[in-house]
């Protein structure tokens, strides 16, 4: 994206941002799933808004060349991901008897990061933080 429409995009999320309310999402124990090893977050119903937000003004700012991916939104954090044939049995056994239960979290910000992989890492640069509601 170009730098214009990283800003055009940051305004309309900033603008969104101050008619959505803080939620609380509780994420699952993890489980393995088809590429990663995941939590699921519920209640998707909260989270959804801020979701469409962000998809929509990304579509806006760069005149729909990028689509959201997923195009549904579901709720959940990857703890890892598989980069080779993975035997997934002994992973299941094992998340069955560790790791924590569920947690909440209260979801007050979201933040626009950069992201790259070298197809063994996925990496992170947080760039900005936007607050949820008035942001006070």
């Amino acid at each position: 994206m170009s730098d214009q429409e990283v800003a055009d995009m940051v305004e309309q999320v900033r603008e969104g941002c101050t008619g959505i309310a803080p939620v609380d999402l509780t994420l699952q124990r993890a489980c393995v799933g088809s590429v990663a090893i995941e939590c699921a977050g519920r209640p998707g119903t909260a989270s959804r808004p801020l979701w469409q937000l962000t998809a929509d003004a990304t579509v806006a700012a760069t005149l729909g060349q990028y689509q959201p991916l997923p195009a549904a939104h579901y709720p959940h954090a990857s703890i890892a991901y598989g980069v080779d044939d993975v035997a997934r049995l002994p992973m299941k056994v094992w998340l069955s008897d560790n790791g924590p239960g569920p947690v909440t979290l209260r979801v007050d910000k979201i933040s626009l990061v950069a992201q790259w992989h070298n197809r063994r890492e996925i990496m992170f640069d947080r760039i900005l933080d936007v607050p949820l509601g008035s942001g006070e």
